[in-house]
């Protein structure tokens, strides 16, 4: 299982908000059957950046801290009128949970070839 995050649509200076869910993987993916991906979200690749002065996110309802660059690219991301499906490396995967980093970690190249797209973020 891997999380997905929902980045929720909102005016440009609204407060972000954003839900995260399950997703299974389906097993013995073999990526050359397919023209379509069958993990329906977008990659972000970005520099983590300097943790210090996080800001503060809204997700399921609770306050989640991000890097500044990490909270600048969803900033941007975001659109006024449609959710954006995301998997994003340090939301979701657990990142107090060495067992699960160590497992995700591993499946992350994985993750980023059945994405629909993958996102560069080089800053603002």
């Amino acid at each position: 299982d891997i999380r997905i995050l929902t980045l929720h649509a909102g005016a440009l200076n609204a407060p972000i908000q954003c839900s995260l869910e399950k997703k299974t993987l389906a097993p013995n993916f073999d990526m050359s059957q397919y023209q379509q991906p069958d993990l329906d979200c977008t990659t972000l690749s970005y520099v983590w950046g300097n943790s210090r002065f996080p800001k503060a996110i809204s997700c399921n309802n609770t306050d989640f801290l991000l890097t500044r660059n990490l909270y600048s690219a969803l900033y941007h991301l975001r659109k006024p009128d449609q959710d954006l499906m995301l998997w994003i490396d340090a939301i979701c995967i657990n990142q107090e949970n060495d067992d699960e980093k160590a497992e995700q970690v591993r499946r992350m190249g994985e993750i980023y070839r059945r994405a629909r797209e993958t996102i560069i973020w080089l800053g603002s």
